[in-house]
Parts: structure tokens; sequence; C-alpha cells
């Protein structure tokens, strides 16, 4: 797989009580993913030895009727 780029960014708790925190993706890797305001993306952890990878990409319109939610079980791991 060949390298477009790396990125920063940083992390932030999403909202008081929730279970979530966010990142704000930069614009070039928003244009790499043809990513606009309001698409869903889908993220996929892999683990490699001691190193962890996301996989991002941009979910299709006809898949976003049936994207999954958190769950309200889980509790936030950021309070």
């Amino acid at each position: 797989m060949k390298s477009l780029g790396k990125y920063a960014s940083s992390v932030t708790k999403a909202r008081k009580g929730t279970a979530s925190v966010q990142t704000t993706i930069p614009i070039a890797v928003a244009k790499a993913l043809n990513l606009k305001a309001g698409d869903r993306i889908e993220w996929d952890i892999r683990a490699k030895e001691d190193r962890r990878y996301a996989l991002v990409a941009r979910i299709s319109k006809r898949r976003q009727q049936g994207f999954p939610l958190m769950p309200k079980s889980l509790k936030d791991p950021y309070s």
C-alpha cells in the first residue's frame, strides 16, 4: 500500500457526558478521501505486533442507513 502522506491532528473530548472523542480531519486528508461536511466515515482498527493502525473510509450514502450507533451501556472512558 502506497503512502499518500502523514498528517497529525489532536484528539479532544466531544461533549461532556458522552462516550466519544473528536478530531479535526486535515483538509488534505478530507480531499484525499473525498469527504464533505456531514459525511459518515468508517474506522477499521488493525493490530500488527505492538502497533495499532486505523484505516478510514467514507461510507457511501447507500450504506449510511444501517450505520450502527454506540450502545448506551458503554461508559465514557474520558470522564
